[in-house]
C-alpha cells in the first residue's frame, strides 16, 4: 500500500509539472534562452566557454533610464536553480517587470533572491550621470553590478547593451532580452522594485513632488509639481524638460 501510495503521489506531482508546464509555454511563448543560447553555442566554437563545463552566465538589466528622476539601478544576476514544482509555478510569473503587476514584482524579487546563485544591484545617482552621460554611466554601473557579485559569471547577457571595455566573447547583447530571457526578465525585477523602493524614500526626503505616487516617471502630476517647485537635487539637470526649470 505504501508503495501505491507513493507512485499516485508521483503520478500526481508529474501531471501537475506537465500541467504547469504547459501553461507556462502558452502563456510565455517568447520568455525563454533559446535566442540567447543559440548566441553562446556560436561563440563557444571560438572561446573556451564549452557546453560540457557548465557555466555560469550572468543576465544585466539597466532600469529604464526615461525617467526624469532616479537613480539608475542594474541588477545583475547568475542562472536560477532549483527546479521543483513550486518554483515551477512562481517561474510561470517571471517577465519583463513592465508587463509585471506591482503586487507580483514584489512577490517575485524576493523569490528571484532566494532562487539565484548571486544577485548584486548597483546605483548611479543622478549628480553622477549629469556629469558622465547616460551611455557612459550605464557602462560604468553594469561593471560595477559585475564586480558585486559573490558568484563570478563565465558569461554576461545584457539587454542591448554592449559593455564598454568588458570583453566580447564574454558577453552577449540581446534586443528585447528581458521578453526573450526569463533570467534577464528576473534581472529587471530586481531593478524595477529596488528603485520604486527608492523612489518611496526620496518622497519622505522631498514632499512636494509626490515620488510615491508616479515613481519619477514624467506623469501630468510630477511635471506640475515639477513647475510649482522646481527641480529638486535627484532630478538629472541635463535632461530635457529638467533643464528647463534649473
Amino acid at each position: 500500500n505504501l508503495t501505491d501510495n507513493n507512485l499516485q503521489e508521483q503520478s500526481r506531482e508529474e501531471m501537475e509539472f506537465n500541467t504547469i508546464n504547459n501553461q507556462n509555454k502558452t502563456q510565455n511563448q517568447g520568455l525563454n534562452n533559446n535566442l540567447i543560447n543559440t548566441q553562446l553555442n556560436k561563440k563557444a566554437q571560438n572561446t573556451h566557454l564549452q557546453s560540457n563545463e557548465n557555466p555560469l552566465f550572468i543576465d544585466l538589466k539597466a532600469n529604464n533610464t526615461i525617467q526624469i528622476a532616479k537613480s539608475m539601478t542594474l541588477s545583475a544576476k547568475n542562472t536560477l536553480t532549483n527546479n521543483d514544482i513550486k518554483s515551477i509555478k512562481m517561474y510561470t510569473k517571471i517577465n519583463d517587470s513592465k508587463k509585471v503587476t506591482e503586487k507580483n514584482r514584489i512577490m517575485l524579487q524576493e523569490f528571484i533572491k532566494n532562487e539565484c546563485l548571486s544577485y548584486s544591484i548597483f546605483e548611479i545617482k543622478s549628480l553622477d550621470i549629469d556629469k558622465l552621460g547616460i551611455s557612459k554611466a550605464t557602462g560604468v554601473a553594469f561593471f560595477n553590478a559585475i564586480q558585486g557579485l559573490k558568484v563570478k559569471p563565465q558569461h554576461v547577457i545584457t539587454d542591448a547593451f554592449k559593455i564598454p571595455g568588458y570583453s566580447s566573447d564574454k558577453q552577449s547583447n540581446v534586443v528585447k532580452a528581458d521578453s526573450l530571457s526569463i533570467s534577464v526578465a528576473s534581472a529587471s525585477i530586481l531593478a524595477k522594485v529596488h528603485r520604486d523602493n527608492l523612489m518611496v524614500e526620496y518622497s519622505k526626503m522631498y514632499p512636494n513632488y509626490g515620488f510615491e505616487k508616479h515613481k519619477g516617471y514624467g506623469t501630468k502630476l510630477h511635471m506640475q509639481m515639477i513647475e510649482l517647485y522646481g527641480a529638486c537635487d535627484i532630478h538629472r539637470k541635463s535632461f530635457a524638460p529638467i533643464n528647463r526649470y534649473c
